[in-house]
């Protein structure tokens, strides 16, 4: 096992002007869309926006600790380098719902590790004013095995969203 976060190579880009937000998110949208594979596989895409220099980092892990450690390796690059103003992340994901109520005096289960999970692709788009854009792409599978994406509206509510890469412009919680 790794003792260090994997960072592929990437690629760094001129644009002909500074992304907004949406346009950014966008970007990474259709970069995810386009690198999933046959299986439901992305990497993990980091899109960090500086000016008019796009910067791309693919990532990936083996498991928990090599993945906090990439987020903490590029929570300290957004500290560290105030000239990204937005970024995007996207990559295949489990998620599931968690009602306090139904889990009140239970151990917390990672979504990976319940029943009830979802595999989807996700594509979140942060900017330091506090803007946010978020598609969430559930992953079904046709009859001969093709990946079939359907955009999941339930994760249009921004403020039920949680986990390690979100905001990573937000003050850590300890």
């Amino acid at each position: 096992m790794s003792q260090h976060p994997k960072f592929m190579p990437g690629a760094m880009l001129e644009l002909r002007e500074i992304p907004t937000l949406d346009a950014l998110h966008k970007l990474a949208v259709d970069a995810a869309a386009r690198a999933q594979d046959d299986k439901g596989e992305a990497p993990f895409a980091w899109h960090l926006s500086s000016g008019k220099q796009l910067v791309v980092i693919l990532t990936s892990w083996i498991d928990d600790r090599e993945k906090y450690g990439v987020v903490r390796a590029l929570r300290d690059l957004l500290e560290a380098t105030p000239s990204i103003q937005r970024y995007s992340f996207s990559g295949e994901a489990w998620v599931a719902s968690y009602d306090q109520e139904q889990w009140k005096g239970k151990r917390y289960v990672q979504p990976k590790d319940r029943e009830d999970r979802r595999e989807v692709l996700m594509v979140f788009s942060f900017d330091r004013n506090g803007e946010r854009r978020a598609d969430v792409y559930q992953m079904d599978r046709d009859k001969d095995g093709k990946i079939i994406r359907k955009r999941d509206d339930a994760f249009d509510h921004y403020d039920s969203m949680a986990g390690a890469m979100w905001d990573l412009f937000r003050p850590e919680r300890q």
